[in-house]
This record gives structure tokens, C-alpha cells and sequence, in this order.
């Protein structure tokens, strides 16, 4: 019997890395790229709730992320997080007529209900140069704290499918979160 060669399929298979810039831009323009990251962006909207004091009349316990820094001291991991003045906003609309948007930064301090899902998200976003430890804190002390560093809470939902620090990073940061 003769045998029949296999034919190999030479095709690469499509990279999902656009191979010149002007391929990367039209990638970057289409329906469906402006769709998902719109999508991505209102997933990582709803992954928390921004908290100024503690909701619990019970204390129980919390986790909080934490780096270390170069001399080998735990820091708290923290994101700059937009939040807005309604006080300010509503004097000023008083006294102008116009609604005006008034708001800052401040400390976000990255807080998990769950140990499971804080191990999973620091896991999950260590790098080389930044490795994310997981500690526990009591509710009325971690507001007690934050309230004093005139910080919040970002409070992340119970999921492990949160968004990436990055991402997170840049919701807070472009959003508006009134109390």
C-alpha cells in the first residue's frame, strides 16, 4: 500500500496583535473593539462601592492590600480616587444659577469583604517590582484610619473576576463619587 503524505496546513493562525500601526488604529476604531472596551470599562464601574464611613453597625473584619517599600515596610496599596463635593456643588449652584462639577482626589484604600477574593485580585496583580500581601483589619478601625488620612474605602464586590489594578486605577480616577 502506498501511503498518502498529510498535508501540513503552513497558514499561521491570526495573531490578535496587529502587525503595523495602521492595522492597531483600525482595530482600535472598530464597532466591536469600541464595544467591548466600553463594556470593560461599566464592568469595572460596578466592581465597587466608594465608602467615606462604615455601614456596618457590627464590627467585622475587613481585607486591606499592602506593599512593601524599599526599607521593608508594609505600606497600605492604595489608588487615587475621585471624589466629589456636593456640598460645594449645591452652594456654588446657589450663588451662580449653574450647576458646577466639583470634586478631588484622594487616598482609595483597595478593601475586600472576602480573604479568597483579596488573595485572588493580589494574586492576580502582583508584578516584579510590586508584590500585594493581604492583611486583615476590623471594619470601625479601617474607617477610623481612612477618616483620619481623610482617605476612603474602595470597597470591592465579592467576585473573583474583578478588574485589574490598572483598570481599576483608572476608573477611580475618572469617575465621580458623591456622599
Amino acid at each position: 500500500k502506498a501511503s498518502v503524505p498529510v498535508e501540513e496546513s503552513t497558514e499561521e493562525k491570526p495573531s490578535t496583535i496587529p502587525d503595523t500601526p495602521t492595522e492597531l488604529l483600525r482595530k482600535q476604531r472598530s464597532e466591536e473593539f469600541l464595544m467591548s472596551s466600553k463594556l470593560e470599562w461599566e464592568y469595572a464601574k460596578s466592581s465597587f462601592e466608594i465608602l467615606d464611613s462604615c455601614p456596618w453597625l457590627e464590627p467585622r473584619p475587613l481585607w486591606v492590600l499592602g506593599t512593601l517599600d524599599s526599607s521593608g515596610n508594609v505600606q497600605t496599596f492604595t489608588l487615587r480616587t475621585r471624589v466629589g463635593k456636593q456640598d460645594m456643588e449645591d452652594e456654588l449652584e446657589m450663588l451662580t444659577g449653574k450647576r458646577i462639577e466639583v470634586s478631588h482626589l484622594t487616598d482609595g484604600l483597595v478593601t475586600f469583604e472576602s480573604k479568597g477574593v483579596a488573595e485572588h485580585f493580589a494574586e492576580e496583580n502582583s508584578t516584579s517590582s510590586t508584590e500585594l500581601f493581604v492583611f486583615e483589619v476590623a471594619s470601625h478601625e479601617l474607617f477610623q484610619m481612612t477618616t483620619e488620612a481623610k482617605a476612603v474605602v474602595v470597597l470591592m464586590k465579592n467576585t473573583k473576576s474583578n478588574p485589574t489594578a490598572r483598570m481599576l486605577a483608572a476608573v477611580l480616577r475618572d469617575q465621580k463619587s458623591t456622599f
